[in-house]
């Protein structure tokens, strides 16, 4: 856990977790105050009032040792140290400015950085001392090695170790399996030793017993010739005694080697034994795992064979989806076929409409044209109407100035068709009106009949002689009436 700036805050409650408390009990002395055992309940209730409160916590590999030395199974006690640090965490994130984590190794390794990083943060009243370190045993070092190395233990250990007061250490190393070594060495030794020593037991026997053998069957004689040789009697009692002096000192000497012997015996026996306790116990383990593999393997034959179905079902499925989109393809196709027709079609529509457009344009252009063209032709037609009511008053004129003359039957029948031509020219103006577009102008027609009308005129003067002045007079305003009105065609034409 990273140092901060705050002051050293002295602490009203410490609790050691675990089943080892002397790192614990180090600090309490060091802080003046007793020490509890850890127990959440009075550490929330301790938190809620304000107190400032340190929890020493021990390394996973202190709970795998208590697993070997109480010879429990060691998923057993790691299990119960990580609900108890996962729980200690918790009350941690919820409480990080009134309750201090620290790692026990920090105390009983006794580094003097490590105890510099303790004393800023925890006011002591003494100087922490380190408990002695035993020297570690096989159990210990195979819970320190294995500790180290568990999985299911190792994040936690890291995040209590983020979250705490911790030693900075690296993993084990190789020279830590030194002790480890010499230990395993040190046991075969005397086991070596052990043996050597029953085997040179086991001949002293032999030959004691040999001794024994040849003790009794010399006895045996011996009697048997006291009942002969009375003289020898002394003598052979006095070497039974010395017999007997030694036959006990070597007694006693193969009673004390054979209680050793069976004492070493014995402690050989638990050895075997507990090797045998623990060799059955790996057995039962092995055979457990086993049971479980197999259980898995049968769970997992059988989501294999479903799985199979289920890919033989997606198969099929994969085939018809493929089926249908070849032919959505197919139907992608003709309809791309067709949008490019209609593409086509359509630029060919775009073209077409841009040449109509500009036919469009010159036919608009051709209409204000012909509109000026008609609005000149209906100005040329009023000017003709004009002229022609000028006509129609001088022939009523001339009419009535023949009647007055009493022109001949001749004369009479020439007005009769004059007024006749000018009834066809009314009805030709009448007509180029209402058909502007006839095949022609309609003041050119009203020209040409006005020619012919003069040109009949011309003949008819022998028929006028009686009037002849007042003809050749009319005839001669008549004459020049048209050649007013040639100006209007020549207007309209430019």
């Amino acid at each position: 856990m990273k140092s901060d700036a705050r002051p050293p805050s002295p602490a009203n409650l410490i609790m050691a977790l675990g089943t080892d408390p002397q790192a614990a009990a180090a600090l309490a002395t060091a802080c003046g105050l007793p020490l509890l055992a850890y127990d959440s309940a009075e550490l929330i209730r301790a938190l809620g009032r304000g107190q400032f409160c340190v929890v020493v916590w021990p390394d996973p590999h202190a709970a795998v040792l208590d697993a070997l030395r109480t010879r429990t199974a060691p998923s057993v006690e790691a299990v119960a140290w990580r609900q108890s640090s996962h729980e200690l965490l918790d009350l941690f994130a919820r409480n990080r400015r009134k309750l201090l984590l620290v790692a026990a190794s920090l105390i009983l390794q006794g580094q003097p950085d490590d105890l510099r990083r303790l004393n800023a943060r925890l006011v002591l009243a003494a100087p922490v001392i380190p408990p002695p370190l035993a020297t570690p045993d096989l159990p210990a070092l195979i819970a320190r090695f294995m500790g180290a190395h568990l999985a299911d233990l190792r994040p936690v250990w890291q995040e209590l170790q983020a979250s705490s007061l911790s030693p900075l250490e690296d993993g084990p190393q190789s020279i830590d399996l030194d002790p480890l070594a010499h230990l395993l060495a040190a046991e075969h030794a005397a086991a070596d030793r052990a043996t050597s020593e029953t085997a040179l037991q086991r001949t002293a026997m032999a030959d004691l017993i040999g001794n024994l053998t040849e003790a009794s069957e010399a006895l045996a004689a011996a009697r048997a010739q006291s009942v002969a040789d009375d003289e020898r009697l002394t003598r052979l009692d006095q070497e039974l005694h010395l017999t007997r002096d030694q036959v006990a000192s070597l007694t006693a000497r193969l009673t004390d080697e054979t209680t050793a012997h069976q004492t070493s015996l014995q402690r050989a026996e638990q050895t075997l034994q507990s090797e045998r306790t623990a060799h059955q116990q790996g057995q039962t383990r092995t055979q457990t795992e086993l049971d479980l593999s197999r259980d898995q393997l049968r769970a997992l034959s059988g989501q294999l064979v479903a799985e199979q179905a289920t890919t033989a079902r997606h198969v099929t499925e994969t085939t018809l989806q493929r089926a249908a989109m070849e032919e959505l393809l197919g139907n992608l196709t003709e309809a791309s076929q067709a949008l490019t027709a209609a593409r086509v079609q359509t630029v060919a529509d775009e073209e077409r409409l841009t040449c109509l457009d500009q036919s469009l344009h010159l036919s608009r252009d051709q209409l204000a044209d012909l509109d000026a063209l008609l609005t000149d032709e209906t100005t040329a037609h009023q000017q003709a109407r004009t002229e022609l009511d000028l006509v129609r008053d001088q022939l009523r004129a001339l009419s009535g100035q023949l009647a007055a003359a009493h022109i001949i039957p001749d004369a009479t029948t020439e007005v009769g068709l004059l007024r006749a031509q000018l009834v066809n020219v009314t009805a030709l103006l009448q007509d180029g009106s209402a058909n502007p577009a006839g095949p022609g102008p309609a003041h050119i027609l009203i020209e040409t009949a006005f020619a012919a009308l003069l040109a009949d005129l011309a003949t008819e003067t022998d028929l006028r002689r009686k009037a002849q002045r007042h003809t050749i007079t009319t005839a001669e305003a008549l004459h020049d009436k048209p050649n007013r009105r040639q100006s209007v065609p020549n207007r309209s034409g430019s």
